[in-house]
């Protein structure tokens, strides 16, 4: 098996150099500087929304207050979608095809039983397949509001907005099965690039018995070195010993409840142990290779 270095060495090689340098907040900020900067000069790339946006959604939603609080602790909650939208994506996935995360094979959520694929295999997840041919989905991702806090806090346009609608499900798999199928049931932090922002919407009742997100607020630009340098998940005990109990928190809300957070916010799910959680992701990022070879250049 490889070691942390042997892995962050072989995605330094590939010119991943994502994977060391945001794990530090001060170089995000550098980032996101850059690319301002460079957004101010050029005509950038920005995701068109489609052109039903509904434009009454999210009205108790500030996208001041949300940079405001985003910004200090990496955690806005308070949105809400209307009961009509969000009966809307649990239809659909309830009748879209599904897959395990990493796998090719389709099935229906109502195939599964006692946390089992009709043919025995293991199942804590599933991912709704072709979330794109949802027009809901794909309205409440481009909405102008939370577009606008995206690229408030990116400091720059996000040319990419990706969706995932996915379940997670009442079983007694252990917890190395729930690993081994890539449920986050322990903390940690995510570095998919310098800087992204998620968007999560519960579309079922959610509390701490039916898959909960839990965040660790002010993580985000607040981690010891060892934190950064090591593996990105670290001990129930490790967490709590840094930040403190009250600085870890339980997200429960209705269905149609929704937050923004900043995904370099150690964070994890609770297993559901009631009811299975329905949850739609939107992760808003600006991805440019040339830029951030050009930056490094010019910095090394």
């Amino acid at each position: 098996m490889l070691t942390l270095l042997q892995r962050l060495t072989c995605r330094l090689a590939k010119g991943e150099f994502f994977v060391l340098f945001g794990r530090f907040y001060s170089f995000r900020r550098a980032y996101r500087f850059v690319r301002r900067r460079q957004e101010s000069r050029t005509l950038a790339v920005e995701c068109a929304p489609p052109s039903d946006v509904q434009p009454g959604l999210f009205p108790e939603l500030s996208p001041a207050g949300s940079l405001s609080r985003l910004n200090e602790t990496g955690l806005a909650l308070g949105l809400s979608l209307p009961a009509t939208l969000v009966q809307d994506i649990y239809d659909f996935a309830l009748g879209a095809d599904c897959s395990r995360p990493g796998q090719d094979e389709r099935f229906q959520i109502g195939e599964i039983e006692d946390g089992h694929l009709p043919g025995g295999e293991p199942v804590v997840q599933a991912d709704v397949r072709d979330v794109s041919r949802c027009p809901v989905i794909e309205e409440i991702a481009h909405h102008p509001k939370l577009m606008e806090i995206a690229r408030a806090y990116l400091g720059y346009r996000p040319n990419t907005v990706v969706t995932r609608l996915f379940w997670s499900l009442v079983c007694d798999h252990s917890p190395e099965v729930r690993r081994r199928l890539y449920q986050p049931i322990d903390f940690h932090y995510d570095v998919d690039g310098y800087n992204s922002l998620n968007t999560y919407f519960y579309l079922t009742d959610t509390d701490g018995n039916s898959g909960a997100h839990v965040v660790v607020e002010t993580s985000h630009k607040r981690k010891p070195v060892r934190i950064k340098l090591s593996s990105r998940f670290h001990s129930e005990e490790v967490v709590r010993k840094i930040y403190g109990e009250s600085a870890t928190l339980v997200i429960e809300g209705p269905r149609g409840f929704g937050f923004i957070v900043d995904p370099t916010c150690i964070h994890k799910i609770l297993p559901p142990v009631t009811e299975r959680r329905l949850m739609l992701q939107i992760r808003f990022e600006s991805l440019d290779r040339r830029l951030e070879s050009t930056y490094l250049a010019s910095n090394a």
